[in-house]
Parts: structure tokens; C-alpha cells; sequence
């Protein structure tokens, strides 16, 4: 940013160019200006009643004084040009003041379309309730549609694990508790071990089948569900031909 040190001895010659560096200077904040957007309100422009109150706005990256009165639809720019005797007597065009104001023309802008500018310092704890009412409204839908929880659990192939084969999954255990098996295939019962419970026993479980693999080595099968508690429910898989399968059930648990 440009800054200028005039409180110095000797004097200094003001000239027309330091008059025209000071204004280089604050074109810095017109940048900061277009942060806020095409129109924005920066400060002031209260409402109340049918009136609205001083302030200031930003219209397509300009800072501009807002002058209140009567609330309308509409806001336009106004421009005032003062002129100014030069040393050879000459008036010219010296001051030029653009500011916003209510009314109407060719070129107006919607008061509608004008949005107040947060405080920045607020916009985290504007988030944060943000993000609190939205969480309470998820809970709100997923408790009145009685959801519990979702996810998958691991199986791989029905034939060949040993009664107390287990998997580890991010949010369960899976244990192989018993099974029979015979030349056409077989039967295993697992228990599936959660280690968050859920809230009610009195949950259905909806589970799909995934699979790896040639499809006809991985649909001759069946599955129920029983035993259902608070901490674990019990998985039956019937095997009706003897093949290798690598099996995934996705689940997802509602409330009854």
C-alpha cells in the first residue's frame, strides 16, 4: 500500500502529482470492495418503517455513499461534478461525487438484489449453528423414519472356515459360531458383534449381497436373520451348491 510522509522540516512543494499519488493510494480498497460483491451493503441502510437510513454500498465493485429517504424499489447512481477556479482563471470540472440513492431509470438496480455484508468475525459461529441445526434436522428425519445404522460385513466363501473363524471390520466383528457341511454345499451361522450398540432391540435388518467373482459360483445361496439384541444380531447362510464364493452383505437397520 502507498503511504506518504508529510509531516517533515524543510516543506514540502505540493503539486498536482502528490495530489494524484494520494489517489493511487486508496485504489487498494476498492479491491477490497469487490469481496463483498456486485451489490452489497457495507454499512448503515437500515430499514424502518417505509424509510431506510444513510450508509454505504458497493455496486459492481464501487464503494459509494447510500443516501436514504423513502424505501422504492429501485436504486440508481447519481453524479455531482463541482468545478473549481484554476490560477488562469479558468473553471473546470474538479470534484466529482458519485452516490446511490433511491429511483428511478434506464439503469437502476433491485434494493432487493442488495445483500449485507456478514461481519467476518461472525461467519464461524454463523457456521457452526449452521452446522448444529442442520445435524438436529438430519437426527429429526432419521429418527422419524427409524434409522439406526448401516453398513457391511464380510463373509467371503460359506464352505471350509473352522467354527470360530472371525473378521475385524472398522465398525464390527464377525465370528463363525457353527456350521454343516455336505457335498452339496452347507450351512454357517455367524454372529455379528457391533461395537457401538444401538438404542433398541426391536430393529429389521435389511441386508443385499455383494460378491467377487463368477456370478454363477455366488447366487446359489440364502440367508436370515435372528437374534437380534442391542449389541449383536445372528447371520444363517445356507450354501445350496458346493462353490467357492467371496461374499459382502450390505445392511441397513430401521427401527420397527
Amino acid at each position: 500500500m502507498k503511504t506518504f510522509n508529510f509531516n517533515q522540516t524543510e516543506g514540502l512543494k505540493l503539486v498536482t502529482q502528490t495530489l494524484s499519488g494520494l489517489q493511487e493510494a486508496y485504489q487498494i480498497f476498492i479491491a477490497l470492495a469487490k469481496m463483498a460483491g456486485n451489490k452489497a451493503i457495507i454499512t448503515g441502510c437500515e430499514e424502518l418503517g417505509n424509510t431506510v437510513s444513510n450508509g454505504v454500498v458497493v455496486i459492481d465493485g464501487e464503494i459509494l455513499d447510500f443516501k436514504g429517504g423513502i424505501k422504492q424499489d429501485t436504486v440508481i447512481i447519481k453524479q455531482e461534478i463541482k468545478q473549481s477556479q484554476f490560477e488562469n482563471g479558468a473553471l473546470k470540472d474538479f470534484e466529482t461525487y458519485r452516490y446511490a440513492t433511491f429511483g428511478f431509470s434506464s439503469n437502476s438496480y433491485d434494493w432487493s438484489s442488495f445483500k449485507r455484508v456478514p461481519i467476518l468475525t461472525d461467519i464461524p459461529s454463523q457456521i457452526a449453528t449452521l452446522s448444529t441445526t442442520l445435524n438436529n434436522k438430519i437426527d429429526a428425519l432419521s429418527n422419524s423414519i427409524g434409522y439406526l445404522r448401516k453398513g457391511n460385513v464380510f463373509v467371503g466363501d460359506i464352505n471350509g472356515k473352522p467354527i470360530g473363524w472371525t473378521f475385524i471390520g472398522t465398525d464390527y466383528k464377525i465370528e463363525l459360531i457353527n456350521n454343516t457341511g455336505n457335498a452339496g454345499g452347507g450351512d454357517d451361522l455367524y454372529k455379528i458383534t457391533f461395537n457401538n450398540p444401538l438404542p433398541t432391540s426391536d430393529y429389521v435388518v435389511f441386508m443385499t449381497i455383494n460378491y467377487t467373482g463368477f456370478y454363477n459360483d455366488n447366487n446359489d445361496m440364502a440367508f436370515s436373520v435372528s437374534g437380534k439384541s442391542t449389541t449383536e444380531f445372528y447371520l444363517a447362510v445356507r450354501e445350496i451348491n458346493n462353490q467357492t464364493q467371496n461374499l459382502t452383505f450390505d445392511y441397513i437397520i430401521f427401527k420397527k
